[in-house]
């Protein structure tokens, strides 16, 4: 009969003579290093957007009081003015709002149209006939943004 002590037995040494792949394969359950690894990534990720995001909650803004802003300019639409460039006999034809004009009068013919004051609202569309050169359009868009008109644009 054999006998054993308290540090010995049948199975103690089965264990301690087991190879490493005994020892792998008898591992039951999930790696865990990989999920660590996985859920440190997405908290550095989160903690990283919230930094940029933060700021953007303190961006000052001026909202204006309700007796700053005059009814009538909240109401009234930008004053606008249509110009359309025709060819004709080899001349190029200025009509602003089917007035007819030249290009030294297009100034005069403008401020005539629409008020000093809204000047800077005012929307000047330039529309050409597929015949005018390109150089009396570049001319007449030169002469309406000179003369201080800062949307001007081109249609067709």
């Amino acid at each position: 009969m054999t006998t054993y002590g308290p540090r010995s037995g049948p199975h103690i040494g089965t264990y301690r003579n087991r190879s490493a792949r005994a020892t792998y394969e008898s591992h039951i359950g999930p790696n865990m290093t990989p999920m660590v690894d996985v859920v440190m990534v997405i908290l550095i990720f989160f903690m990283a957007s919230t930094v940029v995001l933060g700021p953007e909650w303190f961006i000052p803004a001026r909202v204006p009081k309700q007796d700053a802003l005059a009814p009538q300019t909240q109401n009234t639409p930008p004053p606008r003015a249509i110009i359309k460039l025709t060819r004709s006999n080899d001349v190029t034809i200025i009509t602003i709002n089917d007035q007819p004009t030249t290009l030294e009068s297009l100034v005069q013919t403008l401020a005539s149209i629409i008020p000093s004051d809204r000047q800077a609202d005012a929307i000047i569309l330039v529309q050409p006939e597929s015949n005018v050169p390109y150089e009396d359009v570049v001319q007449t868009h030169a002469t309406c943004t000179q003369a201080g008109y800062r949307k001007v644009g081109l249609g067709s």
